[in-house]
C-alpha cells in the first residue's frame, strides 16, 4: 500500500492522492456521519429529559385550602335565625349551607384532578428513566447506527460501483467537476438498470458491518466520558 502511494505522489503530487473518488466518499459520509450524531444527540437528549422530569418535585397529595368565604355568611345568618326565629332565615340559613358545601366540595375535586394529571405523566417516563446506562447507550448506538446506514446506502452503492469500474468514468484531469459528473451518471444507470432498490444493494452486508461498530464506539465514549466526569470542571 504505502509503495502505491509513494509511486502515486511521485507520478501526480499529492492531488493524486484523492483521485476521482474524493467527492463520492464525501458524498457518502458526510450524511452517515451527521445522521449518526443527529440521531444519538436526539436520543440521549431525550432521556435526560425524561430523567429531569422524573426527579423533579411532585405536586402528588397537594390538597387547595378550603375556601372560608362562606363562613361569615354562615354565623350571621344563624345568628339572625337565633333572634328572629323567622322561618325565612332559617331557609336562607340551608340555602347558604349549601352553597359552602358546595363550593368546599368544588375546592377539594379541583386539586385532586390536577393532581391526577400530574401523577398520570410521571408514570409513562420511568420505563425510560429506569432503563440501565449502559442498555440505553447499546440501543442509542444501535439506532444511530441503522439511521446512518440508510441514509447513506444510495451514495454507497454509488461509489462503489464507480470504484469497481462498472460506473461512469470520469474523464481524465476533468477535476471534481467531472467526478461529481461521474457520481450523478452512475446513479442515473443503477436506477435504469435496477430502478429504486438498485441504490440499497447490499444492505443486509453494511448494517452487519457497521451496527456492531457503531455501537462498541458509542459505548467506549460514553464509558470514557462517565469515567473522566468527576475530574472535569464543569
Amino acid at each position: 500500500m504505502f509503495g502505491h502511494i509513494m509511486q502515486a505522489l511521485r507520478k501526480g503530487g499529492p492531488v493524486a492522492l484523492y483521485g476521482s473518488f474524493f467527492l463520492p466518499f464525501c458524498f457518502k459520509n458526510l450524511p452517515y456521519d451527521i445522521a449518526e450524531l443527529v440521531t444519538y444527540s436526539g436520543l440521549q437528549d431525550y432521556r435526560k429529559e425524561q430523567l429531569a422530569a422524573v426527579s423533579s418535585p411532585s405536586k402528588d397529595g397537594t390538597v387547595a385550602a378550603v375556601p372560608t368565604s362562606s363562613q361569615p355568611l354562615l354565623a350571621e345568618a344563624g345568628a339572625a335565625a337565633a333572634l328572629a326565629g323567622h322561618k325565612q332565615v332559617q331557609q336562607q340559613q340551608q340555602q347558604l349551607g349549601v352553597m359552602a358545601l358546595g363550593s368546599i366540595t368544588a375546592a377539594r375535586q379541583q386539586p385532586s384532578s390536577a393532581n391526577s394529571s400530574h401523577s398520570s405523566r410521571p408514570q409513562q417516563q420511568p420505563l425510560v428513566a429506569n432503563v440501565p446506562d449502559h442498555f440505553w447507550d447499546c440501543a442509542v448506538g444501535a439506532a444511530a447506527g441503522v439511521t446512518a446506514v440508510m441514509i447513506s446506502m444510495p451514495a454507497d452503492c454509488i461509489k462503489t460501483v464507480m470504484e469497481t469500474g462498472s460506473g461512469v468514468a470520469a474523464p481524465k484531469d476533468s477535476g471534481a467537476l467531472g467526478s461529481a459528473a461521474a457520481f450523478m451518471g452512475t446513479g442515473k444507470q443503477l436506477l435504469k438498470q435496477h430502478g429504486p432498490k438498485g441504490l440499497f444493494i447490499g444492505l443486509a452486508p453494511r448494517l452487519v458491518e457497521s451496527v456492531p461498530s457503531t455501537v462498541l464506539y458509542w459505548l467506549a465514549v460514553e464509558g470514557c466520558r462517565k469515567m473522566l466526569e468527576p475530574y472535569v470542571a464543569k
